[in-house]
């Protein structure tokens, strides 16, 4: 997830922090074996250690996304937003994430100063490998915030977020994977036309972020018309539905994602 800082010349690329294969989803399928060989099977297809393997990969990569961000981008966040150059305005720093980087972006966001100098101008979180419930300000069962709820109050533009009926990973997998009770609306930091999520477990990149008053749903926008995305104060989540132009998990640096990476950075 990498971190635009806006200087004089215009956008220019900060910090990147390390992440998942961006064309891998957070919980892709087995993986193939030689050509020509036995396939397990059934019963014993689930008592395949690589399964177990493969499912600890992936929490522990999610963990590490929440440390990196929280440990590592946080700090540098503050730091950046704390400085005060003597011959011009302070830079205005755009964060964006894709996938686990999503989770490092909001981390950070959440790791700021409990009064940060200023806000960061933009969030742009593109397929997030998220709980759907992340950024909402009750989570059933926990009675509770999500884990990343403060972050809408650290950006000036509403947050932006991406998703796709196309994203099969996190359609599909993540809710079956990503079940422990921290994963319950990310409280481990360390909408018009959409579908019911199947599960309190839903990924926020294959549903949405859950539907509430600060939350906003739109269309992917199609940057040959030249419209532009109602970045108004009136809320602080802008659901993207990005399903007619978003074909895949990895499917995030095209016309329509970059038309709205531009929609933040040139506001």
């Amino acid at each position: 997830g990498p971190v635009i800082v806006e200087g004089p010349s215009g956008p220019v690329d900060g910090a990147r922090t390390p992440g998942s294969d961006p064309n891998a989803g957070p919980a892709g399928g087995p993986a193939a074996g030689p050509a020509g060989g036995p396939a397990a099977a059934g019963f014993f297809e689930k008592l395949d250690p690589r399964n177990i393997i493969r499912l600890a990969s992936v929490l522990q990569m999610k963990d590490r996304s929440g440390v990196v961000g929280y440990r590592g981008v946080g700090p540098l966040l503050d730091r950046i937003l704390a400085a005060k150059p003597a011959d011009q305005a302070p830079p205005r720093v755009h964060v964006v994430g894709h996938s686990y980087g999503c989770k490092v972006a909001l981390s950070a966001l959440t790791a700021l100063s409990a009064q940060p100098a200023r806000s960061v101008r933009s969030t742009l979180l593109l397929q997030p490998a998220l709980s759907y419930l992340a950024l909402a300000d009750d989570v059933p069962d926990l009675h509770r915030p999500g884990g990343y709820a403060v972050a809408k109050s650290r950006c000036d533009l509403p947050i932006l977020a991406t998703w796709s009926r196309h994203d099969a990973p996190l359609r599909t997998f993540f809710a079956l994977a990503v079940r422990r009770r921290s994963d319950l609306g990310e409280q481990n930091v360390g909408a018009a036309g959409r579908d019911e999520p199947p599960s309190k477990y839903a990924a926020m990149g294959g549903y949405g972020p859950a539907e509430e008053s600060d939350v906003a749903d739109t269309d992917i926008l199609d940057p040959a018309a030249g419209t532009r995305y109602p970045l108004d104060p009136g809320s602080e989540v802008l659901a993207i539905n990005g399903t007619a132009r978003i074909s895949g998990h990895g499917d995030v640096t095209n016309p329509a994602t970059s038309w709205a990476l531009y929609n933040l950075i040139s506001q």
